[in-house]
């Protein structure tokens, strides 16, 4: 709902707001240019794995049998990564909108949704960051363990 009432309303709130000479830039500053970017790439990159997610549903849901969907599963590889790196991508937009939303549609600038859009950054990265580590671990594991001698792993 954020992204798209930013987008549904960006000519009010930022080109022709409040406090702007239109004969100037009619309030399309930096930020407000960079605002519409962060909201139209979180808003279409959100649909297209929102997409994606139901076209792979659908399709595994046709599937009978276990055979067939572990080969569908195991040629999805590539394409999961594509949209995963997309869900990223759309997610860190959407942050970034956030963060920039006082500074495109407040007059004056507020900062505080940029610091707070900073800290979600560093927070979010990091997490992302023990989870890469955490798969790197596994991806080591053999296949062949038994579940019992993977220790720390399952407890």
């Amino acid at each position: 709902g954020f992204v798209m009432y930013n987008i549904a309303t960006f000519d009010t709130d930022v080109i022709r707001a409040k406090g702007y000479n239109a004969a100037e830039c009619f309030g399309l500053t930096v930020w407000g240019r960079l605002f519409l970017w962060a909201n139209w790439v979180a808003f279409a990159g959100g649909i297209a794995v929102a997409l994606c997610v139901y076209t792979v549903c659908g399709r595994f849901s046709e599937l009978n049998t276990e055979e067939a969907r572990g080969r569908f599963v195991a040629a999805l590889r590539a394409p999961a990564m594509l949209c995963s790196l997309l869900q990223f991508v759309s997610l860190n937009s959407f942050l970034l909108a956030f963060g920039l939303f006082g500074m495109a549609k407040m007059d004056p600038v507020r900062v505080e949704s940029a610091v707070v859009a900073v800290l979600g950054f560093v927070v979010i990265w990091s997490e992302l960051w023990v989870i890469r580590g955490r798969y790197k671990d596994a991806s080591e594991v053999p296949q062949e363990i038994r579940i019992t001698e993977l220790g720390y792993w399952v407890d």
